[in-house]
């Protein structure tokens, strides 16, 4: 995908994470944002090869099916910015103004016509 500043949205690859705390248990802990599929499996293997052998005290995990959210252009410009990490952080939908929802497939669709 490419960056357009014409376009007022755009729509990229969301991944939940839930965040484990020993002693507290777990709880969400947003979303990832990838321009592709093949950033978001880079962004979670970085990740992990960041982790120590023995689980940490506190750890977050990708969890669920990714899928596919619109946000800003601010935001994808930031996204696009951030090549080499192959993905940004986010509080996800309905919690950061630049995630404005779930995409559906037309807008997908329109986003490569």
């Amino acid at each position: 995908m490419r960056a357009d500043k014409k376009r007022k949205t755009h729509v990229v690859i969301a991944q939940d994470w839930m965040e484990y705390e020993r002693g507290w248990g777990s709880r969400p802990d947003g979303c990832s944002l990838h321009l592709g599929e093949m950033d978001r499996k880079m962004f979670i293997s970085a990740y992990w090869a960041r982790m120590p052998d023995l689980a940490p005290d506190e750890y977050s995990k990708e969890t669920g099916t990714p899928y596919l959210v619109v946000v800003t252009n601010e935001l994808y410009l930031r996204l696009v910015a951030s090549i080499g990490k192959f993905g940004v952080y986010s509080e996800g939908v309905g919690r950061d103004v630049g995630v404005v929802r779930r995409a559906s497939l037309d807008e997908l669709v329109g986003q490569y016509l």
